[in-house]
């Protein structure tokens, strides 16, 4: 429990955290550039001859018009043909779920919905990293499939795993908004008593740094809870963050893996692209290798950021 505080404590909140991970991650940043913009305009032409059906809200949710097309063009290799089709998909997707619709209508699961489900929901949102990326944290330990099918249907855990999904974007445009504000003050403070560049300093959406504590976790016992039918169902509902929410990674990290975890991970990777599982590591111990517990700690010694997540009823730790 020791080693799993200072995981929370120090790794979670480090600017330079999971190093070896970034190195991995270097993939997301092949076509940024000159040839980005010009995928960007063959995406933009491709989607208004096919009307792409997409609203406002949705090019604001993923993070403005640019990122929102980035994100589609990097997630299908920049393959423009390919990138316009999941966006139209996932404009009607977002259409039919009213994941856009706003005022009386829009998408919002009630608090009884929230409060069942989310007491066995095993993660967490816990602050963000010193750069600014959202932080998230499962506790694996705590996840019982077969309690979640006997209180929750699929519709209502599915109505969950999209509200959850949604406020990652949000947290990453908040993020996105104190790193602009950040360069901003940098910037004001270089330029002294003189006056500060009248263009604001962009700090795109750069994703989701989530670890994944695997700490009480057994195969087998999960297996056991959960049946063939539980994993089929965790395998639905959350192959729509692979289909529906495009370059929502940054980082990832699993630590305390048990043995007999390559089994469960065959099938959960099955759903997930190869760039995606470019950005994972997963480990036996608790991840403090990859985070030297100095890199994160200001001059009080204390962590960069306080926040915890927040225990909530049902969690199993």
């Amino acid at each position: 429990m020791a080693a799993l505080h200072d995981v929370q404590g120090n790794m979670l909140h480090s600017g330079t955290m999971l190093h070896s991970l970034q190195e991995n991650a270097s993939l997301a940043a092949v076509g940024v550039g000159a040839s980005l913009e010009a995928l960007r305009d063959a995406l933009r032409a491709e989607l208004l001859e096919g009307h792409g059906g997409c609203t406002a809200h949705m090019l604001t949710a993923f993070g403005g018009s640019e990122r929102c097309l980035e994100r589609f063009l990097v997630a299908r290799k920049h393959n423009v043909e390919e990138a316009a089709a999941a966006f139209r998909a996932t404009a009607v997707f977002r259409r039919e779920e009213l994941l856009d619709t706003e005022g009386d209508g829009a998408f919002e699961p009630s608090a009884e919905i929230k409060e069942r489900v989310g007491a066995l929901w095993p993660g967490a949102y816990c602050g963000f990293s010193v750069d600014h990326c959202p932080v998230q944290l499962f506790r694996f330990g705590g996840l019982d499939v077969g309690a979640l099918m006997e209180q929750a249907t699929e519709a209502e855990f599915r109505l969950y795993y999209l509200w959850w999904m949604e406020r990652s974007l949000a947290l990453q445009a908040e993020g996105g908004a104190r790193a602009a504000a950040a360069a901003m003050a940098s910037a004001t403070a270089e330029c002294g008593s003189g006056a500060p560049s009248s263009s604001s300093p962009s700090s795109p959406m750069r994703g989701m740094i989530e670890v994944y504590d695997c700490a009480g976790l057994s195969v087998a016992t999960l297996t056991l809870r959960a049946g063939h039918t539980g994993l089929l169902l965790l395998k639905r509902v959350l192959s729509i963050g692979q289909l529906h929410y495009p370059e929502n990674l940054r980082l990832a990290l699993f630590i305390n893996a048990p043995l007999g975890f390559a089994s469960l991970w065959a099938l959960v990777s099955s759903v997930l692209s190869e760039r995606t599982v470019a950005k994972i590591e997963i480990r036996r111990d608790d991840g403090a290798e990859v985070c030297p517990r100095r890199r994160s700690l200001n001059a009080s010694g204390r962590p960069s950021l306080a926040a915890r997540p927040r225990r909530r009823p049902g969690w199993r730790p």
